[in-house]
């Protein structure tokens, strides 16, 4: 077991055949008792995740309909990182813990990899919306991938393509813009601002 979320648990799962670990995301609901919204968020989750190719990104490996016990819950799964996230990072050093690699060069490689990933994000008309600490996951050399997309969202202009609004508070208050927490509009700007927020974190840990 890696995380529990509202709707869903990861796990730790191998390969068979390449002994490789990955990451599980299995939904807690059967797809046949969820809800419109949360069927919705999955398919939106799965269908631009499967567009996105850049190295500041968890890749996706695949997606099944069914678990691995056979039930109907569906099943994303992505690379693993074998650090876990900025967030316990920042929490050791908050505790100050000696992190041998997390020093003054580490900490531009990782503002700079969330910069360019969300650069691209939105150069694609994609936004975020749950950019936080806990959505940053480090690899082996501590550099950044973005992740946690359980928001994310197309930028749509045509109504009869949009998933679904873009308004409404979905992510972490804590990292929300007065604009979003005033009208509950996200926009780039409003993933700019929680980027803001993560690059204050690290520099003043």
């Amino acid at each position: 077991l890696i995380a529990k979320g509202s709707n869903s648990i990861t796990f730790k799962v191998k390969g068979k055949k390449t002994e490789r670990n990955f990451a599980a995301k299995i939904t807690t609901t059967p797809i046949d008792k969820q809800k419109s919204n949360d069927i919705i968020r999955f398919s939106r989750e799965v269908n631009i995740i499967s567009q996105i190719n850049h190295p500041s990104f968890l890749k996706l490996i695949g997606y099944s309909p069914i678990d691995f016990k056979q039930r109907q819950n569906p099943v994303i799964i992505f690379e693993l990182t074998k650090n876990g996230s900025l967030y316990h990072v920042l929490e050791k050093v908050r505790k100050h813990k000696k992190i041998p690699q997390w020093d003054e060069t580490q900490k531009l490689i990782n503002i700079y990899g969330i910069a360019a990933g969300m650069s691209f994000l939105h150069s694609q008309e994609i936004l975020h919306r749950n950019l936080t600490t806990k959505s940053i996951f480090l690899d082996d050399y501590l550099f950044p991938k973005i992740g946690n997309f359980g928001f994310i969202t197309k930028l749509q202009t045509d109504a009869s393509m949009s998933f679904t609004s873009i308004t409404g508070i979905v992510g972490n208050p804590a990292y929300s813009s007065p604009e979003l927490l005033q009208n509950d509009e996200y926009s780039k700007a409003s993933d700019v601002y929680a980027f803001a927020m993560i690059l204050y974190e690290i520099i003043t840990d």
